[in-house]
């Protein structure tokens, strides 16, 4: 929609918007309410409020059709049921936004999806790891940590990490499900150095069919994981580099499926990764 259809949509809804704005009281009734109808006492205990307040909440709902009685209970109308939801992903998304607001300010986003920002809510129940002055290492010890208790791995990274790829060293030669999508800058790097050891992991890793590589053209602001028990996401500078310092970290279901997504967006853009295109830097040409 563009910016003059959505602002002449504002003026038709804009009561609308105070109306859900003013109240906490209305909010937190059609909250409770969009899990199940409630009678006024399971709302009282469930809210802490008076008889008295939860009543007039509900008589303003009534009024515009929002919720409704039957026999002893209340629950939302099928316009409430629309809009209900909303109002919670508004919730959850300004409750991510405030929480981890030291990771969105002066870091890139760009290139996370725009149906994952608007899924963003999703992260609500993530811990951000920071390095503290006495352990600027925390948020990737603790990466590896949670990396090392994994079973089923999908990753993106436009990073190598000397860690990392001890971490993959070792999963490279057990029965562990992996889903590597590297940069081509990181394998031109690789291939660059000769680094036998990086060769042999990759070597093993494309040996096995447990584990698949993938190689992606572009290099983009972040890099992710999300394995079987948790969801790790960092994010690069405006000055265009990692920034080491933070890292989201959530062992939750929505979040582990919000990073699959984003998984999923990237293999998308990515082609299998060919031994061909390290080795070729150790054929020499003929002469």
């Amino acid at each position: 929609m563009d910016t003059e259809n959505l602002l002449n949509l504002y003026e038709e809804v804009s009561d609308d918007l105070k109306f859900h704005g003013i109240s906490g009281t209305r909010m937190k009734i059609m909250i409770s309410l969009n899990e199940e109808g409630k009678k006024t006492k399971n709302l009282r205990e469930e809210l802490g409020l008076a008889s008295s307040t939860i009543l007039h909440g509900i008589n303003e709902l009534e009024r515009q059709n929002l919720v409704f009685r039957k026999e002893d209970k209340y629950l939302l109308s099928q316009t409430g049921q629309i809009i209900a939801p909303k109002l919670i992903d508004m919730i959850t998304t300004l409750g991510v936004i405030k929480k981890y607001e030291s990771l969105w300010l002066n870091h890139e986003i760009r290139d996370i999806p725009h149906d994952l920002i608007m899924q963003i809510g999703n992260l609500s129940n993530s811990m951000l790891i920071e390095a503290e002055s006495t352990n600027i290492l925390k948020p990737h010890r603790e990466f590896i940590e949670y990396l090392s208790k994994s079973k089923n791995i999908r990753a993106l990274s436009p990073i190598c990490h000397k860690d990392f790829v001890e971490s993959m060293k070792t999963m490279s030669g057990e029965d562990v499900n992996i889903e590597l999508i590297l940069t081509q800058s990181i394998i031109d790097k690789v291939a660059k150095s000769m680094d036998l050891e990086l060769i042999s992991i990759a070597m093993k890793m494309v040996g096995n069919k447990k584990q698949k590589v993938w190689v992606l053209k572009e290099d983009p602001t972040l890099a992710f994981t999300a394995a079987d028990s948790f969801l790790s996401l960092s994010l690069f500078s405006e000055r265009g580099v990692i920034d080491p310092t933070k890292m989201l970290i959530s062992t939750d279901n929505d979040s582990i499926a919000w990073g699959n997504t984003l998984f999923e967006h990237y293999v998308k853009k990515a082609e299998k990764f060919k031994l061909k295109s390290i080795l070729k830097e150790f054929i020499q040409p003929k002469r």
